[in-house]
């Protein structure tokens, strides 16, 4: 096993994390983990988003709460306080993903 601290965005049940890091391929596909949220270790499910309209979701919900986001991804956002689609393909080819943590 390994511990990676991360920053994440709490949305509803679920933790998000963008990152660009190569672990992220650990998840594609789905996989169980063990994550330490609110001082407790708890198993999790984790999933893997890279495809841009989900992608576009995702980055929507992390600004929502964190607009400085927006700068380490390389990301313009709209009025409507989404990133521009361009910008979600254009992190997408470079690799960024999101990361996405349910605990049980």
């Amino acid at each position: 096993p390994y511990a990676l601290p991360v920053a994440a965005t709490r949305v509803g049940d679920e933790l998000l994390v963008g990152t660009q890091k190569g672990w992220k391929a650990n998840f594609r596909g789905g996989a169980p983990a063990a994550v330490w949220v609110g001082g407790r270790n708890r198993a999790a499910t984790v999933d893997l988003v890279e495809e841009p309209a989900a992608l576009a979701d995702r980055y929507a919900a992390i600004l929502a709460a964190n607009r400085d986001f927006a700068r380490f991804v390389g990301l313009r956002v709209g009025d409507d306080g989404r990133p521009l689609p361009e910008d979600v393909a254009r992190a997408a080819a470079d690799g960024h993903a999101v990361v996405v943590i349910r605990p049980r």
